[in-house]
C-alpha cells in the first residue's frame, strides 16, 4: 500500500471505512432486533433502545461534524472507530436494558464523529468539490458518481462478509455478534492510524475555548446556508422523511421472516448476503443511466422499483416471492443512494461540507428515531406484513419529490 500514489491510497482507505461500516451494518440490520428480543425485550423496548440512539445522534452531530471541519477529519473518523470498538466490546458482557441503551448511546456517538466526515475527508483530499467548466458544467460531478458507486459496491462485500459472518454466529450463539463487531472496528482503527493521510484541509492547534467557539459557528453557518439553498434545503428534508420507511422496514422485515414465514434466524445473514448482489447490480446500472439519461431519470425508476418490492413484499405469501421481494428491494438502494450522494455533494461548499454532512446524518437520524417510535404501534396494528404498504407509500412520495427537485436550477 505505502507504493501506491496518494489518489489511489487515499481511494483505498475510503473504501475500508466503507467496507466495515457495511459489514457492521449488515450484522446489526439482520440480527439486532433478533438478538434483544431473543434476551428478554419486548417491541417496544427494542424501539425505544433505538431511538433513544437516536436522541443521542440529534445531540452529537452537529458538534462532532464541526469539530471535524475545525480540527481534523483524520482525528475524527480515528477516534469514532476507538469509540465504537469500547461499545460493542462492552455490550457483550451485559444484558441489563440501561447499560444497553447507554451502550447503544455510545455507539451512535461514536458514529457521529465519521457520519459525513469521511465523506467529507476523501472529496476536498482528492478536490472532487464542484468545479465548473466554460459551460457551467460540474467536471467533478462523473468522478464524485464515480468514486460512491465504487464506494458502494465495496461496501456491498463487506455487507456479504458481514451477512455470512452473522449466520455463522447466529447458528452457535448470537452473542457473539458483539464480539465479532468490535474486531472489525478494531482493525480499521490500526489500519487508519497507519494508512490514513489528509490533504486539503489544514487542522488548527487544539484547544476547548476555540474548540466550542468553532462549533457554534459551523453550526450556525450550515443551518443558514441549507436553509437559503432552495435546492439543498429540499435534499436535506427529503433524507428526514427518507429516515421513517426505512427504520419501519428494519424493524419489520426480521419479524415477518421469523414468526410469519417461519426461516429460521440463521439464514438471514445468507439471504441478506445473496440480496446484496442485487444492490450492486442497482448501483451500476444507476451509474451507467445517470451518465447518459441524468441523475433524476435514474432516482425515479429506481424509486420505483423500491416501491414494487415493498409492495411485493406486502403481499407475499411464498418464501420464495419473500426472499424476491427483498432482493428487488435491495435494487431499489443500490440504484438510488450512490448518484443521490453524489447530487447532494454537488450544492455543498468545501468548508462547511463536515458540517452540513452531518446536518444530513442528523436529520436522517431524527427521521429514524420517528420511525423506530412509530414502529411498534403500526405493526401492531397492520402486523409487519402488511407495514410494508406504509414503507411503499411514503417511499413513493419522497422519491417523486427527489426526482423532480434535482430538475430545478440552482439559485
Amino acid at each position: 500500500m505505502q507504493n501506491l500514489d496518494f489518489h489511489k491510497k487515499s481511494s483505498y482507505v475510503y473504501y475500508l471505512v466503507e467496507f466495515i461500516n457495511e459489514s457492521r451494518r449488515s450484522i446489526l440490520g439482520t440480527l439486532k432486533i433478533v438478538y434483544f428480543l431473543s434476551i428478554g425485550l419486548s417491541l417496544i423496548q427494542v424501539t425505544t433502545l433505538y431511538a433513544t440512539g437516536q436522541v443521542m445522534l440529534l445531540l452529537s452531530e452537529f458538534p462532532t461534524g464541526a469539530f471535524a471541519d475545525s480540527f481534523g477529519r483524520k482525528k475524527s473518523i480515528i477516534f469514532s472507530f476507538l469509540l465504537l470498538t469500547i461499545s460493542f466490546t462492552l455490550t457483550f458482557f451485559t444484558t441489563n436494558y440501561y447499560w444497553l441503551i447507554a451502550l447503544n448511546s455510545l455507539t451512535m456517538l461514536g458514529w457521529t464523529f465519521q457520519s459525513g466526515t469521511h465523506d467529507a475527508w476523501i472529496i476536498d483530499t482528492l478536490g472532487l468539490g464542484k468545479q465548473p467548466d466554460l459551460n457551467g458544467n460540474d467536471i467533478n460531478e462523473r468522478s464524485r458518481t464515480n468514486i460512491f458507486s465504487t464506494r458502494f459496491i465495496v461496501g456491498k462485500i463487506g455487507w456479504v462478509i458481514g451477512g455470512i459472518v452473522g449466520s455463522i454466529i447466529a447458528y452457535f450463539n448470537i452473542q457473539f455478534i458483539w464480539l465479532a463487531l468490535a474486531l472489525f472496528n478494531l482493525i480499521g482503527f490500526l489500519l487508519l492510524l497507519k494508512y490514513m493521510e489528509e490533504r486539503g484541509f489544514t487542522p488548527e492547534r487544539f484547544s476547548f475555548k476555540k474548540m466550542f467557539h468553532e462549533i457554534k459557528k459551523q453550526s450556525k453557518d450550515a443551518i443558514v446556508y441549507s436553509y437559503k439553498h432552495n435546492i439543498l434545503s429540499v435534499l436535506l428534508l427529503i433524507i428526514l422523511f427518507k429516515g421513517f420507511p426505512l427504520s419501519l422496514f428494519e424493524v419489520s422485515w426480521p419479524i415477518f421472516f421469523k414468526d410469519i414465514l417461519n426461516i429460521p434466524v440463521y439464514y438471514f445473514g445468507i439471504i441478506v448476503s445473496v440480496s446484496t448482489f442485487f444492490a450492486v447490480f442497482g448501483a451500476y446500472i444507476s451509474k451507467k443511466m445517470s451518465y447518459r439519461k441524468g441523475i433524476p431519470a435514474a432516482l425515479f425508476l429506481f424509486y420505483l422499483i423500491f416501491v414494487i418490492s415493498a409492495l411485493g413484499l406486502g403481499i407475499a405469501s411464498l418464501v420464495s416471492v419473500a426472499i424476491g421481494a427483498f432482493c428487488f428491494f435491495q435494487v431499489g438502494e443500490g440504484g438510488t443512494r450512490p448518484v443521490g450522494q453524489s447530487a447532494l455533494h454537488k450544492y455543498i461548499p468545501s468548508n462547511q461540507r463536515a458540517s452540513i454532512l452531518s446536518l444530513r446524518s442528523m436529520l436522517s437520524g431524527g427521521g429514524s428515531m420517528l420511525g423506530y417510535l412509530v414502529a411498534e404501534p403500526i405493526i401492531s396494528f397492520f402486523g409487519p406484513q402488511h407495514s410494508m404498504f406504509v414503507v411503499a407509500l411514503m417511499i413513493l412520495v419522497i422519491g417523486g419529490v427527489h426526482a423532480t427537485t434535482l430538475k430545478k436550477p440552482e439559485s
